[in-house]
C-alpha cells in the first residue's frame, strides 16, 4: 500500500471514530458495514456518511478494513458512568495492515489538552499509551505482515504523537499522522529523549507527518512542535462554515479522502505567531492560562461559577487577554478579515469574561469599603515592573529574530513576515505600565516616610 493511500485511509478513520464511539458497534465487523450501520441523526452527520461511502467507492481498501479491537468495551482508559476518558479503535487489512485510531477531544476531556503547556504528561496521554501497548501485544507482536500506522484527529492526533515517542512497542510503528494535533510542553519531549535515548527519539520523530487544516487553530499549540514544517501539510477546507469549524476533521474530507494540498491560512499564521508570543511568558502563568481556557469550553457556567475555577480564570483573564487584545488591536499590518474573524471569535468572549469577573469579584473594592487603610508591598510592585520588562525585552528579541528572515524568504512570504513582526515588536504600553509600577512604588515610599515623620514628631 503507498503512504499516500495511508494517509487517506487514517484521515478517513479520524472521521469514522467520531461516529460509531459508544454505538454499540461489535468488533470484527468490516468499515463497510460500520458505514452502513451508522443511523445519522442530523444534516451534518448524513453528508459525512456519505462522505465515508464516498470514499469506500474510491478507495476499496478502505472499506475492507475489520475493526478488530476498540477502547470503549470496557470502563478501562478513564471511561465509566461519568463523561470522560480515552476514545480509540484498531483496524486490521486483509494484507496485515494495522490502524490505531485515537478520537479528538469528548465531553470531560477539555483539560487534558492544557497538558501541552505543563510540565509533566497528561492522564489521557498515558491512558493512550496503555491502550497501544496492550493492543499491540494482544493482536499482533511479532507478527510483522504488514505496516503500523498510528493517527487521530486533535487531542487524538497528540496521543499517536505521544505513543509514537513513549511506546515500549514504538519500532513497530512505521508512520504516524496527526491531523490538526497540538504539541507538548518542553518537559515532556525532555523525558522522551531521555526514555529511549536521542538517536532513538530522532528516528521516531522521522516517521510522524502533521496534517492540518488551512486555518486550523489547534496544531500550533504547545510549547514544542515535534513535527518539523517541512514534514507538515496544510489540506484545505472549501466546506468550512466559519472559525470553529476550520479545526473539525469533516472539512479536511471529501469523497476522495484528504482535500488537496494548500498554503498555510493567515489565521494559522497569526496565530502561530501569537503562541510564540505566549510561550514567552512565565511557565506557570502559560499553564494556568491553558487550564482556564480548557475549564472554559469544557462547561462555560462551571467555570464562572465554580470556586475550583476561580483563581485559574482569574489569572488567565489578567495575565493573558490583555497581552492578546492589545496583539490583536496594534496589529494594523494583518489582513482586515483575519483580524474580524480572530477578535470576534476569540477576544471579545475573553474580555467579556475578564471584565465580569472584575465588576463581580473584585476583592480590592470590596476590602477598600470595609478598611479606611491600605497596605502596598513596594516591593512587589518592584518585581511586576521587572518581570514586565523581561517580557517586552523579549518580544524585542523575538522581533529582531523575525526581522533577520526578510533576507531569508522569497518575495510571496514577506507579507507574513512583516505581519509577525508587527505583532511582536516591542510594546511602548507594557514600557509605560513598567513606568507607572516603578512610579506608584516612589510615591508610596514617600508618603510612608512623610507618614512616619508625622509620628516621630
Amino acid at each position: 500500500m503507498s503512504y499516500t493511500e495511508s494517509v487517506n485511509i487514517s484521515a478517513a478513520l479520524n472521521q469514522l471514530i467520531y461516529l460509531i464511539k459508544d454505538k454499540g458497534y461489535p468488533n470484527n465487523l468490516s468499515v463497510s458495514e460500520l458505514v452502513k450501520g451508522i443511523k445519522p441523526t442530523t444534516d451534518e452527520n448524513i453528508a459525512l456518511k456519505g462522505v465515508l461511502e464516498g470514499i469506500i467507492r474510491s478507495n476499496p481498501g478502505f472499506g475492507n478494513l475489520e475493526m478488530v479491537d476498540t477502547s470503549w468495551k470496557t470502563n478501562a482508559y478513564g471511561r465509566g458512568d461519568k463523561p470522560g476518558g480515552m476514545y480509540a479503535a484498531t483496524f486490521e487489512s486483509p494484507s496485515g495492515d494495522v490502524y490505531v485510531s485515537y478520537c479528538g477531544t469528548t465531553d470531560g476531556n477539555w483539560g487534558y489538552n492544557a497538558a501541552a503547556f505543563g510540565t509533566e504528561s497528561s492522564q489521557m496521554q498515558a491512558w493512550s499509551l496503555a491502550y497501544f501497548n496492550q493492543t499491540v501485544a494482544r493482536n499482533f507482536e511479532g507478527q510483522g505482515k504488514g505496516n503500523l500506522y498510528v493517527t487521530g484527529h486533535s487531542q487524538g492526533g497528540n496521543n499517536a504523537q505521544y505513543v509514537t515517542m513513549f511506546s515500549e512497542y514504538s519500532e513497530y510503528i512505521d508512520r504516524c499522522y496527526s491531523m490538526n494535533g497540538p504539541g507538548f510542553s518542553e518537559e515532556v519531549v525532555e523525558d522522551a529523549k531521555a526514555l529511549w535515548g536521542e538517536a532513538y527519539y530522532k528516528r521516531q520523530i522521522e516517521k510522524m507527518y502533521a496534517y492540518n487544516g488551512q486555518n486550523d487553530y489547534v496544531n500550533q499549540q504547545g510549547e514544542v512542535q515535534v513535527i518539523p514544517m517541512d514534514r507538515t501539510t496544510f489540506i484545505g477546507t472549501p466546506n468550512s462554515k466559519g472559525v470553529v469549524d476550520n479545526h473539525s476533521m469533516s472539512v479536511m474530507l471529501s469523497e476522495k479522502g484528504l482535500n488537496g494540498k494548500v498554503d498555510e491560512g493567515n489565521v494559522s499564521i497569526s496565530l502561530r505567531v501569537i503562541v510564540a508570543a505566549i510561550n514567552l511568558l512565565p511557565q506557570e502563568a502559560r499553564y494556568k492560562g491553558a487550564q482556564a481556557m480548557m475549564a472554559l469550553i469544557e462547561d462555560p457556567l462551571s467555570f464562572m461559577f465554580n470556586a475550583a475555577f476561580s483563581v485559574t480564570s482569574g489569572e488567565f483573564a489578567i495575565i493573558v487577554a490583555p497581552i492578546l487584545f492589545e496583539m490583536f488591536t496594534n496589529a494594523l499590518g494583518l489582513v482586515k478579515s483575519v483580524i474580524d474573524e480572530l477578535v470576534n471569535a476569540i477576544m471579545e468572549p475573553i474580555y467579556n469574561i475578564y471584565t465580569w469577573i472584575n465588576n463581580t469579584f473584585n476583592a480590592g473594592l470590596k476590602y477598600s469599603k470595609s478598611n479606611p487603610y491600605i497596605q502596598v508591598d513596594t516591593y512587589k510592585l518592584r518585581s511586576y515592573a521587572q518581570r514586565i520588562q523581561q517580557v517586552n525585552r523579549r518580544l524585542s528579541q523575538l522581533d529582531r529574530g523575525i526581522e533577520n528572515l526578510y533576507w531569508q524568504v522569497g518575495a510571496l512570504d514577506l507579507f507574513n513576515i512583516f505581519a509577525a513582526s508587527l505583532l511582536t515588536s516591542g510594546s511602548p504600553t507594557l514600557v509605560q505600565v513598567s513606568s507607572y509600577l516603578n512610579e506608584t512604588a516612589d510615591e508610596f515610599e514617600i508618603a510612608e516616610t512623610k507618614a512616619l515623620s508625622y509620628l516621630g514628631g
